[in-house]
């Protein structure tokens, strides 16, 4: 799939099958087992987030839906927003600059990197100890903010480019100036 066709948003999904949306329907209901959902699995649910909503609206049905699993599977400590928002801006850049792919099993075998644990992609981009933190410890963390901002205006630079109409300048005003805003009301 080209990279025109990865443009994220509604339609955007490719092929979104039945079991896409049973595995998006446990999660949300928190009724997949907490031992049979895994990593991959975390980055499958966000795989179809990002094909049905916009960015901002991904990063906060998925948190708020990840928030809500753990919390029904009695492990509320297992949330951290830093590995949640770190993954879905790496995985929304994938989409964004190499192609959503058809498919699920399309997009897991050319993004391997993105589905292994430990370790992990994140330890390119963040020390261990903000890793390893306890996420129930709110602190500002300007690095971290600033390496999502950052990923997230160049995804939607590289989104814009592939757009490659004038008259979408206006679109992607309003889409920057709609993320910078929220990221400026979150601090």
């Amino acid at each position: 799939m080209s990279t025109e066709a990865g443009v994220i948003g509604a339609g955007a999904a490719g092929v979104i099958d039945a079991d896409d949306d049973a595995l998006v329907a446990g999660f949300e209901a928190g009724t997949t087992p907490n031992a049979g959902f895994h990593h991959a699995d975390h980055v499958h649910v966000a795989w179809v987030y990002l094909g049905r909503l916009p960015l901002l609206a991904a990063a906060d049905t998925f948190a708020a839906n990840l928030k809500r699993f753990t919390t029904a599977h009695g492990k509320p400590k297992l949330y951290h927003a830093t590995i949640t928002l770190a993954y879905l801006f790496l995985i929304h850049d994938r989409i964004a600059t190499r192609g959503r792919g058809a498919t699920w099993a399309e997009f897991a075998d050319a993004h391997p990197d993105l589905l292994t644990w430990r370790p992990s992609i994140l330890d390119r981009y963040y020390s261990r100890e903000l890793l390893e933190s306890d996420p129930a410890v709110h602190r500002a963390d300007l690095d971290m903010a600033a390496r999502l901002l950052v990923a997230s205006i160049e995804s939607l630079v590289h989104r814009f480019v592939g757009w490659g109409r004038p008259e979408d300048a206006d679109r992607f005003e309003a889409e920057l100036t709609a993320m910078l805003l929220h990221y400026l009301r979150a601090a």
